[in-house]
């Protein structure tokens, strides 16, 4: 009995000792940054947003999971539309990159009201000249949130690979292909992808 109730002591100590990276409660120590890496998947689609009423952004809806737990997620990014160095795509073949103007992300945590945002100025996209291939890197400044994450700061630098595809309508060309000009189906309006990423960084919650 002895044996088992110094167990559960000891078990209780770890949980509170692993809490308090995350939050310090009044009169409490202070929270503590946190080394985070997480992977999602999801989806993205062109939109009518614009920053500056020139460059369209493009609307990512996300699934992930990192060391807070999971969490669904929406970002907004609009690239300038000048073609910048070349360089190679994800899948390899040759691209173009193009500079980030400004995106922005909210992640919401476990079914609950745990959100996190933030924003990005900082970053570039590199385009396959050929293929629907595209990859993002971007680095974002964490401005706060809600429950878990009020107050939150930090920076996470968000890495993507996106597989883009023009919006069909049958009997035209469905998708795949995946790839093919935008306006090569009569009736395309835009475009839908696929996307997986990364995100690494510290947050201090």
């Amino acid at each position: 009995m002895k044996t088992r109730i110094l167990g559960l002591l000891g078990g209780i100590a770890l949980l509170l000792l692993a809490g308090s990276a995350y939050a310090g409660g009044p009169g409490g120590p202070p929270p503590k940054p946190v080394k985070v890496f997480g992977t999602y998947g999801g989806t993205c689609i062109n939109t009518s947003i614009t920053f500056d009423g020139v460059n369209y952004a493009v609307l990512n809806n996300w699934t992930g999971h990192d060391n807070f737990g999971i969490y669904n997620g929406q970002r907004i990014d609009a690239y300038l539309m000048t073609p910048g160095t070349p360089c190679t795509a994800p899948d390899g073949t040759p691209g173009v990159s193009f500079v980030l103007e400004f995106a922005e992300f909210v992640n919401t945590y476990n079914f609950s009201n745990d959100q996190i945002w933030g924003y990005s100025v900082t970053g570039s996209i590199c385009e396959s000249n050929t293929t629907g291939s595209n990859g993002e890197s971007n680095v974002y400044t964490i401005l706060g949130g809600a429950g878990l994450f009020t107050g939150a700061t930090g920076t996470v630098t968000i890495k993507q690979s996106n597989v883009v595809g023009t919006l069909y309508y049958a009997p035209y060309m469905p998708f795949p292909p995946y790839y093919l000009p935008q306006g090569s189906s009569p009736l395309a309006t835009g475009l839908f992808c696929q996307v997986t990423g990364t995100a690494t960084g510290t947050i201090t919650p």
